[in-house]
């Protein structure tokens, strides 16, 4: 009886302090604006998602990446905590997933990336860029590609 009545105050205890209003405490690091432009196949890539990995993780405790996703033109504005506030000083490495949506009936799914697989991992997208205080605007990042092929498509007489 007396384990019961233990476990039970020590569950109460802890569900208590995890449904504080609150919440943890996530140090806020000033942040810099941080925009840029993708290209892939010679053209502006939309809806690319970019994240920006602190280059020997030297932000600790930084708890997550800024990130960024392109628009029409190919162009971001990194978010750290929101709205394009930009990142924190600091050096990069960035990697970038771009998912070709497929609607399927009424449903939408994310088909696999379309970019090189390497960059879609830190250890070997190869790019980098360093923060620093003020704006910042990142060269383009040409991901390559071959250009697409112009269409050859003759109309039917």
């Amino acid at each position: 009886m007396m384990r019961f009545l233990f476990c039970t105050a020590a569950v109460a205890a802890l569900t208590r302090a995890g449904c504080s209003k609150k919440g943890p405490h996530i140090e806020k690091y000033e942040v810099y604006p941080v925009e840029g432009q993708v290209i892939w196949k010679g053209k502006p890539l939309a809806e690319a998602r970019l994240e920006f990995f602190p280059k020997g993780w030297s932000l600790r405790p930084y708890s997550h990446t800024p990130v960024a996703v392109t628009g029409p033109d190919g162009r971001f504005q990194l978010s750290s905590y929101g709205g394009g506030d930009g990142a924190p000083a600091g050096k990069y490495i960035i990697t970038v997933v771009c998912r070709d949506p497929t609607i399927k009936g009424k449903q939408m799914y994310s088909t696999a990336n379309i970019l090189p697989k390497q960059y879609s991992q830190s250890a070997t997208s190869g790019l980098e860029v360093e923060v620093v205080e003020g704006k910042n605007v990142v060269p383009p990042l040409d991901l390559g590609g071959k250009p697409d092929a112009p269409s050859d498509k003759k109309s039917a007489k």
